[in-house]
């Protein structure tokens, strides 16, 4: 959050927050992998940097757990790949070969 936390802390954040998690209660990383987990994260699917109008598009929106958050999607964007199988055993990455 950091420098963004004003963003974060409005109102209309946390009605999107709220309206993402209700109506997207699953952790979609985890989907991926063939796990059900409840999300609790609303992550910006395509990362803000402080753009109002990428912040508060809902559909630049996923849910995620914490965990799929704090570990998967962080690297996933200092590395910009993803790393891992879904549950058949293909790489998650679709640019993987």
């Amino acid at each position: 959050m950091g420098q963004h936390a004003k963003l974060y802390n409005g109102t209309a954040w946390r009605r999107m927050r709220a309206n993402q998690l209700q109506n997207n209660p699953l952790c979609v990383y985890c989907h991926a992998l063939g796990i059900v987990t409840a999300a609790n994260v609303a992550d910006h699917v395509k990362p803000h940097r402080g753009d109002f109008r990428l912040f508060f598009d809902a559909s630049n929106l996923q849910s995620l757990c914490k965990k799929c958050h704090d570990s998967s999607k962080a690297r996933e964007e200092n590395l910009g790949l993803s790393i891992g199988c879904d549950a058949l055993g293909f790489p998650i990455n679709k640019k993987h070969w």
